[in-house]
């Protein structure tokens, strides 16, 4: 069941300590270095001391923050001016919206100071402090381009299908663990996992690459900040959850497989979730997002419609709650469920909201496993909850228990049925915690990642049928001391990217195969334009057709010479000429279906061809100069080339470059083939043939973080290089480096740009497409 794995290793920070501390000042161990992070257990069930101690001697002048985010309960830091616990320095009780703490403050060289973490739970849980240099926010470097020389790589770790397991080699250092138990870290777009994650340069939406990771966007320069992700209709939603929350929105930027931010929304939204431990996100099937959190004492949500410029005020669901529990919500069949967990009562509860109803009008509490909770006495509900829902209502719900006995489960399943009755309580495991539930519909299964252990211990998966819920055996997804498991919240089919961290918050993914091959379900005969929402009378109406689709210009002007709309928004839009007539049209993918048409416009494709999986990324080219462009799908480093657009096997299979390398495509010697070449930094590293080996030609062009496009700009033959900036490109017409050739304006920074041929002149020229 599990296979491919691959690692995303995000190193221990240097100086992290072992996982002690001490109950008093005198018997605090040393913590050292500019950056770190300690996880320690908390347990008070013994009547020991609530405070938790370490010394840290500052290794250099400067400033540093010091944070408990990532902590399992409330938290009060202290830093003591000296290493004896003296006079405090600096002291926080919440940072801003969450109810563990952050504190800034300026050290010289040699100085001796002692940390406390009071934890304010009698509960065992873990804490984690994090400490590192800089103020309120990291400064993201500048990008090096990377050294000269190009040769094939090494097999990569997805080819390497033998083993169950594989464990990578790439690690980056990451600033908070991989939690919290509702959340969801990652989502699966244009044939890519994605992440986001924090580093010691800020938050960044992570890409997957055959093996390894890139961090290609940067949301913040905040590192602090805990995600929750949500994809809807193509536009990935990213709630940043920390002192300072906030909702970012981005569109896909296809051309250099990466995101940019939401034309619609194109600027952070701000949110107040003052005292909140975690906090979730979904949107219904009218569009309205919905956000989920708790206070010291209730259950609230929080509602927008698009863009989601703005929140509405609090609607409170639940009071009378546990500081210490959890809510977290999920887009259902017909509206959007709550679900929390309420320690002072001993229960779990659930609302739901239709969507005919007005926002702030629910139905009545219910409250699953209550039989079960009735007939084995105190100790059902703890705050663990992670949930999954199915295309039919179905509602799943994995949760921990508190009995913390050999007689019943740490880890069980709620379900909630589509007419709204709940199944009896099914047992998933006797031992475990921060249970994550992922469905796979089309292989009628549901998979359950967890810890093995109240502390950190192996990860372990558990599966069970959906039509007959019985979880088998458990198998091990990484051995050794992690926890905090993590996923998506979208549905999946094929395979699954699973994280976890260590006690240094170095992060692992692995890849979970389902036990049957995901299905080839029939293509539609044509793709569709895009849905238009329901009405709604705050909202604008929709924009004119003018204002989007695509838009392609035939010269080096800012009008569009063709206008029209193809395929959804949420496709990934391919280029070339399909037919060989000389003019460049578009194709749309989705999966491993593509929709070829052979004129600009609208309506029905011409061809649907299937190739390749839906986790491939793809690239278009002339490959044998016939005059017509095909497919070739890059797994790692190794490219699979097709001469035909039909399905069937490769025609040549190639290896060239590094798996984190961005790759382009051009005919670089104007001999009428495409061939490839590879970027790194602001260094591109051509091959004038299909075949490894060294470069025939090395250019420095532009800076790193150009997004760059290729084109025969001049119709000589050869393809050369443009970056744009914004709005602006800035056009090569030779393979070197120096001033531009040409400099043009055109469209918006927002908008997906492209290149192709549009009237058949022999010269290439730009293209855009415009969300709505």
């Amino acid at each position: 069941m599990l296979a491919g794995a691959v690692a995303l290793a995000m190193s221990p920070a240097a100086g992290a300590a072992a996982a002690t501390a001490g109950d008093l000042p005198a018997a605090a161990p040393e913590i050292t270095g500019a950056e770190g992070t300690v996880t320690v257990l908390s347990d008070r069930t013994d009547g020991g001391d609530a405070s938790l101690w370490w010394t840290w001697t500052a290794p250099a002048t400067g400033t540093y923050r010091f944070y408990t985010h990532g902590s399992e309960m409330d938290t009060v830091l202290t830093v003591h001016a000296d290493g004896a616990g003296g006079a405090p320095l600096v002291t926080n009780d919440d940072d801003g919206d969450v109810s563990t703490s952050l504190v800034t403050f300026d050290a010289e060289a040699g100085d001796v100071h002692a940390v406390e973490v009071v934890a304010a739970s009698d509960e065992p849980g873990l804490v984690s402090l994090t400490w590192h240099a800089g103020g309120a926010e990291a400064v993201a470097p500048a990008v090096e381009p990377e050294s000269s020389g190009l040769t094939a790589s090494a097999t990569t770790a997805e080819q390497l299908t033998a083993a169950r397991i594989v464990e990578g080699s790439a690690t980056i250092s990451s600033t908070v663990n991989t939690g919290e138990k509702p959340q969801s870290k990652t989502w699966k777009y244009a044939g890519t996992w994605w992440a986001v994650l924090p580093n010691a340069d800020g938050t960044w939406v992570w890409r997957h690459d055959g093996g390894s990771w890139t961090n290609v966007y940067r949301l913040s320069g905040d590192t602090t900040l805990r995600a929750d992700v949500k994809v809807y209709e193509g536009i990935v939603h990213v709630l940043l959850h920390g002192g300072s929350s906030k909702l970012v929105s981005l569109q896909y930027d296809s051309a250099n497989r990466t995101y940019q931010p939401w034309g619609r929304r194109t600027s952070a939204t701000p949110l107040d979730m003052a005292g909140s431990e975690t906090a979730t996100i979904d949107i219904d099937s009218t569009g309205r997002m919905w956000l989920a959190y708790d206070t010291s004492s209730a259950v609230r949500v929080q509602y927008s419609q698009a863009p989601y410029s703005t929140f509405s005020g609090p609607v409170t669901l639940e009071t009378g709650i546990d500081d210490d529990d959890i809510a977290v919500v999920t887009a259902m069949s017909g509206g959007v469920g709550v679900m929390w967990s309420d320690q002072k009562r001993d229960h779990f509860g659930f609302r739901f909201h239709p969507n005919s109803s007005a926002p702030d009008s629910w139905a009545a509490p219910e409250y699953p496993g209550s039989a079960y909770a009735a007939s084995n006495g105190a100790g059902f509900a703890d705050d663990h909850i992670n949930l999954a829902a199915a295309s039919d209502g179905t509602l799943y719900a994995v949760v921990k228990t508190s009995y913390d006995d050999s007689a019943h489960p740490d880890l069980g399943l709620l379900v909630r049925r589509p007419g709204g009755a709940w199944d009896r309580f099914y047992e998933v495991s006797g031992n475990g915690t921060r249970g994550v539930v992922q469905l796979n519909e089309a292989d009628k299964t549901l998979h359950v990642v967890y810890t093995n252990a109240i502390n950190f211990d192996d990860i372990r998966v558990r599966e069970s049928s959906t039509s007959s819920i019985s979880f088998g055996s458990a198998e091990t997804v990484f051995s050794g001391s992690f926890n905090n498991p993590t996923s998506t919240k979208d549905r999946w089919t094929g395979d699954l990217m699973v994280l976890a961290a260590d006690a240094g918050n170095e992060v692992h993914t692995a890849l979970v195969s389902s036990s049957a091959p995901a299905p080839q379900e029939p293509p539609p005969t044509e793709p569709t334009d895009p849905p238009t929402d329901p009405a709604d009378p705050q909202e604008p109406p929709p924009p004119a057709p003018a204002d989007y689709g695509f838009f392609l210009t035939n010269g080096w002007t800012s009008t569009a010479d063709h206008h029209f709309v193809y395929g959804r928004f949420s496709d990934q839009v391919l280029i070339g000429d399909w037919d060989d007539d000389g003019q460049d049209t578009i194709t749309v993918r989705r999966g491993a279906g593509y929709y070829v048409n052979n004129t600009l416009g609208g309506g029905s494709a011409d061809e649907v061809v299937i190739y390749g999986t839906a986790t491939d990324t793809v690239l278009v080219g002339d490959w044998d100069g016939d005059g017509v462009d095909t497919l070739a799908v890059r797994r790692g480093n190794a490219y699979h080339i097709r001469n035909d657009l039909a399905s069937g096997p490769a025609d040549k299979v190639v290896n060239y470059g590094r798996a984190t390398d961005t790759v382009l495509v051009g005919d670089w010697d104007g001999d009428g083939e495409d061939t490839l070449g590879v970027r790194r930094g602001n260094t591109y590293y051509l091959k004038n043939s299909i075949s490894g080996g060294t470069a025939d030609r090395v250019v420095t062009y532009g800076r790193a973080t150009d997004v760059v496009l290729t084109g025969d700009w001049d119709g000589d033959g050869d393809d050369t290089l443009g970056v744009r900036r914004g709005s602006t490109y800035y056009i090569k017409n030779s393979i070197s480096g120096g001033t531009a050739d040409r400099v043009v304006t055109y469209g918006r920074a927002t908008d997906e740009v492209y290149v192709g041929d549009w009237d058949a002149d022999g010269d290439d020229t730009l293209g855009l497409r415009r969300q709505p």
